[in-house]
């Protein structure tokens, strides 16, 4: 059996505490890998919007990784302080 795969990588600044959408939905999405590059606290919403406090925190440097989730809609994002950061992802489809 042959398996090919395309993967699309990118870069989303958050600036501050406002929701933004990081990733936007694909339906053929496999997997897909969110890190937060900077050193405030972000945290992920998939599929509504992020609010800070709640949903997946990811602390500086941590990764998400979102393979054994079948979540093919948007992924949205939100900083926990009032301090632009950037988070890179990852998606394979």
């Amino acid at each position: 059996m042959s398996i090919s795969a395309t993967s699309n990588i990118g870069f989303t600044g958050l600036t501050g505490t406002i929701s933004r959408q990081l990733i936007a939905g694909n339906s053929k999405r496999l997997g897909l890998i969110v890190t937060n590059t900077g050193t405030n606290v972000v945290y992920i919403a998939l599929g509504t919007t992020a609010v800070a406090g709640r949903g997946i925190p990811l602390y500086s440097h941590e990764k998400f990784q979102l393979d054994h989730i079948n979540h093919r809609g948007t992924v949205n994002g939100i900083g926990s302080t009032s301090v632009s950061t950037n988070v890179a992802w990852s998606e394979l489809f």
